[in-house]
């Protein structure tokens, strides 16, 4: 799948909690990175089809790569539509089966967050070392513990050890973590946008700080650090 268009990222990302639907309904894209260290191995983006989950077909492609697993790679996504349980089950188990691999999701909008086993499944993930985060506009999100592993938070240093020992950064962000946002890292690896920066839509910050919000009462967390 080639660069999204500036029409079809504005419409399949924006995270508006209610928008008309002219072009259908919004899908889900997954625009993903993988990256050796400091270095980015390959990125790409897929999209749902008919019968298969655009997470799924997400797995597929990494699968593909045929990875070396002596080797400690780190996968960012950003998602429209944060995964169902059946995504979500099939993510844990493919980190499950892949050590070497990490993995941390950026979600645009709560697919059916209001359904318990929707949240159940975003709190699978989080216990899976999967953390799932809010797109942004500046960078501010969660901050503290979640559930299971106490005193471990985004942008803190540390984690499981990896093959080697080493300490690797799941869930956590690590130090590597780009404080800008999301949304502008996304328009500008995955969208042909001509060389022109990111322009935040009206209200962009305000829709992540709700989302994020509801994102938090799921895990079960009480503070919020902005």
């Amino acid at each position: 799948m080639g660069l999204l268009t500036e029409k079809v990222f504005r419409y399949q990302f924006g995270n508006e909690p209610q928008v008309e639907e002219p072009q259908g309904r919004r899908k889900t894209y997954v625009c993903y990175k993988l990256k050796l260290l400091s270095d980015t191995v390959v990125q790409g983006s897929v999209q749902n089809k008919r019968k298969r989950h655009a997470e799924l077909r997400f797995i597929d492609k990494i699968c593909a790569l045929d990875l070396d697993r002596t080797q400690r790679y780190k996968l960012t996504c950003y998602i429209t539509w944060s995964p169902c349980p059946h995504c979500a089950g099939d993510l844990v188990a493919f980190i499950a089966d892949h050590p070497h691999l990490s993995l941390q999701i950026f979600t645009s909008r709560l697919y059916r967050h209001w359904w318990r086993r929707y949240q159940r499944a975003l709190q699978r993930l989080w216990k899976s070392n999967i953390p799932v985060w809010v797109m942004a506009e500046q960078g501010y999100h969660l901050e503290g513990t979640f559930p299971g592993r106490e005193g471990e938070g985004r942008g803190e240093e540390g984690g499981d050890p990896g093959p080697s020992g080493e300490a690797c950064c799941s869930p956590g962000l690590g130090p590597d973590w780009d404080p800008r946002s999301e949304f502008a890292d996304c328009w500008d690896n995955f969208v042909d946008n001509e060389t022109r920066p990111f322009q935040p839509w009206k209200k962009l910050q305000q829709y992540s700080n709700s989302t994020e919000r509801r994102l938090q009462r799921i895990l079960g967390r009480v503070e919020r650090n902005l």
